[in-house]
């Protein structure tokens, strides 16, 4: 059965955009917002109910109200706690969920599904994003301009069952310290390795090199 519904993590985060000062979530990344077109990439794979967990209500763009509503919180919660909240919206037995700074491209999140674990983490190599640097004895041997590590980071993209998010989520705190390392020694979490590209939305230089790349599939 196919992934239907989603919760995207996008608590305010003040940015200073050209002296002003706007959510991350409003970012602009060309004909889209970050948080549109985050709503755009889940619709288009197939999402039909998209639950935003954050403290505040953001501006959507028309075309996904019909799919959208949110879960306010009136305090922080953590990441873990804003999904825990609002699982009370979700009525399937699993959810897709991500963090409103990560971006995907050119893959499918209907591949988190999953018949074996009770929850799955979308993982990948990342690239560093300054160059690496080699010594010997002072002396520099070898220099590599932004090399993809040899190693799995996580993307902030997951598939929770309802089960594990009643069991193990906490009412405050987040997924990554308080709910992944749990699941990890129970051995119910699942890795899928992206074959696409991903961005986590840090800087104005990522916001730019996505407006690029979302130009150029036009």
């Amino acid at each position: 059965m196919p992934l239907r519904e989603a919760i995207i993590l996008a608590r305010s985060e003040p940015w200073v955009v050209d002296g002003a000062i706007i959510d991350k979530a409003m970012l602009s990344l060309g004909y889209y917002t970050l948080l549109d077109h985050q709503l755009k990439w889940l619709t288009d794979n197939g999402f039909e109910h998209i639950v935003i967990a954050s403290d505040k209500e953001y501006r959507v763009y028309p075309v996904f109200l019909k799919n959208v509503e949110f879960s306010l919180e009136g305090f922080p919660l953590g990441t873990g706690g804003a999904v825990l909240k609002a699982i009370d919206l979700i009525s399937d037995k699993h959810v897709y969920v991500m963090n409103i700074d990560s971006i995907v491209l050119g893959w499918n999140p209907q591949l988190m599904q999953f018949p074996e674990a009770e929850a799955k983490i979308l993982v990948t190599k990342p690239r560093l994003p300054f160059g690496r640097v080699d010594s010997k004895k002072g002396y520099v041997t070898r220099f590599v301009e932004k090399p993809i590590l040899d190693l799995y980071a996580s993307c902030g993209h997951y598939c929770f069952s309802r089960h594990v998010v009643e069991r193990c989520f906490p009412d405050i705190g987040s997924i990554e310290e308080k709910v992944l390392p749990k699941l990890a020694s129970e051995r119910k979490l699942m890795a899928e390795r992206l074959s696409g590209t991903w961005v986590h939305i840090d800087s104005p230089m990522d916001v730019r090199y996505v407006t690029r790349i979302l130009e150029s599939l036009k």
